[in-house]
């Protein structure tokens, strides 16, 4: 991959290259991880330079009268001075089947030990809500009220026809006892840990049963995991599918997600409505559509590949309609493939291309890694057999650079990803889409990482970068109306691919932007193969990692709007620093590091804090971010959607063990949460993990933790000019 004009990018990309490995050897750098580690840790005797200013959030109104009564609301029911609480959150929004309107209030108590406090403040009667899980629980009785168990555009489109008029329709199978995928997982983890003693001892450590040192082993645990879980999904959903097929009804099923998809008439659909063994039912009918309209040397990766990582062992899914070029001289290809119905196609193969070409002028970002050709017709019904036909050949990401409904809305197909990006512990990334507004399904998921695109002005210095216009922010509906997509960007704008045949072509897009996220993950996994089974540290490193801001605020701030660049644009060879330690719950982080853990209502209660720590020396930057699970299969046999079950915030104590001001993200409806701060002094800080609210028994938390010091050597290349000395 690369532009329209490489000699001038390629010459200097040499130079850096070979500056790069002069550094490492002038420190005594390997490829192992100690002493990778300790390279980006150790600065070069250098005058110091000035401590790092991080520019200032947009400022935002003053309160609301609703959010001032909530401020004195807690004020005096606490016992706290008023000059004590800060008001950091503070918009409207609406629920809509209650038809009620609320201010969404988050109040900071700032003293030294100072607790947070998130409240609805009815824009009506002035009460005060703070049982938020009840709320929603109400709010969703109220929806099966008005709709059913229709989603709303279903419900709309129903009204239009007669009795025996057809539509495509997904099916969701109410979860009976110990159903939901959640509980399903638990019973897993339970038949593998009386199989496998390895498996008990990695429940133990961080709670997957993966994680085990053995690959050979690992692939047999996961192996089993899958055929459980299968198992346990066929049980759930074989009685309405057994029936729907003995009236003579078309259905496509997919082993292990309790969903189905037929074309079915009015009576029966508005007939499963009313069934206790049915949660949801959606309307499936929009079709895939390609977002089209120096990428490499902006995104770092080339610094990655000296340090020997290129993806060689991961296996990355090309999911779209249409089939990469078999004969591509430039692709590590699987010899399997699932055919598309409109064969190959240019636009599938220049995305293969930028995730992984190994082409000497259009290289991808992972050109050792392997590429599996998922190729479906365009439908969403087939594009849900193909993704889950990618994590059965073992692919560990999946891309996914087309899009369906942008309405705003999560759809089926959205519900979908989640579900099995959840079931399976995998990675997947999605283009934001080309609509310069809303963005696509399914990149409104909440487990998916959903990928922007900035433009690079054809040159790898980052000081001219600027988003693509037509690239979409827009954020998705949400009860609380706070989420905030996309989660990072690349460069998408006229970047040249192997198409057909071998043939360079020069496209823009977000197409372009999001397998280039992909290949950074074969890159981390290829560098630390147990984040292969941690998507959600996965998410958590690229985001803190994507150090280089386009515009708007350098992190993703609530308040600020719909931002276009989400944390920012990714940093391949930070996030390849971070990936090297994975800390364990009692490690004090020296350098860049992350964790991954379970987490359930057993040893993370509601309104406690989980706490893991690091050491910083004044001056340095420090982004930290944290990501865990949405949860698409609720248990019972009530109207169920995919949703955020698990509210956590993220706060940050300094070496005297008080809050830093201002350092804080407390988000209602992401998954998850990030800050960014210039450390005050020099000592061990703590992350801080409040969990807020947990509607469902468990899940699973990543933590990233990125340590940027100063500039200590000179470089002449302004892309290398970008690099501090990372740790």
């Amino acid at each position: 991959m690369g532009h329209k004009s490489t000699l001038g990018r390629t010459l200097p990309l040499i130079f850096t290259l070979a500056l790069t490995a002069l550094i490492v050897a002038t420190l005594g750098g390997t490829h192992s991880v100690v002493s990778q580690a300790t390279l980006f840790d150790s600065p070069i005797s250098p005058p110091p330079t000035p401590t790092p200013q991080l520019p200032a959030p947009t400022p935002l109104p003053g309160p609301s009268q609703a959010a001032q009564a909530a401020l004195a609301y807690i004020a005096t029911r606490e016992g706290i001075p008023t000059d004590a609480l800060r008001i950091v959150a503070d918009h409207p929004t609406e629920y809509p089947n209650l038809d009620r309107q609320f201010q969404v209030v988050t109040i900071l108590d700032t003293r030294p030990q100072g607790q947070i406090y998130k409240l609805l403040v009815d824009l009506q009667s002035g009460h005060i809500e703070e049982d938020i899980s009840a709320l929603l629980a109400a709010e969703t009785r109220a929806h099966e009220s008005r709709y059913g168990k229709l989603q709303p555009a279903l419900y709309e489109r129903l009204q239009e026809l007669n009795d025996d008029e057809t539509l495509p329709v997904a099916v969701w199978v109410a979860a009976g006892p110990g159903q939901s995928l959640a509980e399903q997982q638990t019973a897993a983890f339970a038949t593998l840990a009386a199989r496998y003693p390895e498996v008990r001892a990695a429940l133990e450590r961080f709670g997957k049963p993966m994680d085990v040192s053995d690959p050979a082993l690992r692939q047999r645990i996961e192996a089993e995991y899958i055929e459980l879980l299968n198992a346990q999904a066929e049980v759930r959903s074989r009685p309405l599918i057994t029936e729907l097929t003995r009236r003579g009804f078309t259905i496509t099923t997919y082993p292990g997600m309790p969903s189905f998809t037929a074309i079915l008439p009015k009576r029966v659909i508005l007939e499963l409505a009313r069934r206790s063994d049915v949660s949801a039912i959606y309307l499936v009918e929009t079709e895939a559509k390609p977002e089209l309209d120096s990428a490499v040397p902006s995104s770092l990766a080339p610094l990655v590949w000296a340090r020997g990582y290129d993806g060689s062992g991961v296996t990355i899914a090309i999911l779209e309609h249409g089939n990469v070029d078999p004969n591509n001289s430039f692709l590590h290809l699987s010899p399997v493939r699932r055919d598309a119905n409109n064969g190959v196609q240019d636009h599938t193969t220049r995305v293969a291309s930028d995730a992984a070409s190994f082409h000497d002028t259009y290289r991808g970002v992972a050109p050792g890694a392997t590429i599996l050709s998922a190729g479906e017709n365009g439908q969403q019904a087939d594009v849900v057999a193909a993704l889950q036909w990618a994590f059965d050949q073992g692919a560990r990401i999946v891309n996914i650079s087309e899009g369906y409904e942008a309405d705003n809305t999560v759809n089926w197909l959205d519900r979908a990803f989640d579900y099995w990006a959840r079931n399976r512990f995998r990675a997947i990334v999605k283009s934001a889409g080309n609509t310069g507004g809303s963005l696509t399904t399914p990149g409104k998921a909440w487990n998916v990482i959903t990928v922007g695109a900035t433009d690079d002005n054809n040159n790898a210095d980052w000081s001219d970068d600027q988003m693509w216009p037509d690239s979409a922010y827009v954020n998705p509906v949400s009860p609380h109306n706070d989420r905030e997509k996309p989660e990072v960007v690349a460069v998408g704008a006229n970047v040249t691919a192997l198409g057909v045949n071998n043939v360079p072509q020069t496209r823009s897009g977000t197409s372009h932007a999001a397998p280039q996220v992909a290949g950074l993950v074969a890159l981390l996994v290829h560098r630390n193969s147990t984040l292969g089974y941690w998507p959600e540290a996965v998410k958590a490193i690229i985001m803190a990692s994507a150090t280089h801001n386009i515009t708007g605020p350098t992190i993703i701030v609530r308040g600020q709007g719909d931002l276009r660049d989400g944390a920012g644009a990714i940093n391949a060879v930070l996030a390849d620093t971070v990936a090297q330690l994975q800390a364990q719950a009692s490690t004090t982080c020296q350098v860049s590091c992350w964790w991954g853990h379970y987490i359930d209502n057993s040893n993370f209660p509601v309104g406690t804090d989980l706490e893991r720590n690091f050491h910083a020396d004044r001056g340095n930057l420090v982004r930290i971010a944290i990501a865990w699970w949405s949860n698409a299969d609720i248990p019972g046999n009530n109207y169920s959607f995919d949703r955020l079950d698990t509210d956590l915030d993220l706060r940050i104590k300094d070496p005297n063990n008080q809050y830093i001001p201002n350092v804080s993200s407390l988000s209602w409806d992401n998954n998850y949460e990030m800050v960014e701060f210039v450390a005050p002094q020099t000592g061990d800080y703590r992350i801080v993990v409040r969990k807020v609210r947990a509607d469902e028994p468990s899940n699973y938390l990543g933590i990233a933790f990125v340590r940027l010091y100063r500039v200590y050597i000179p470089l002449v290349l302004k892309v290398v000019s970008l690099l501090s000395v990372y740790g």
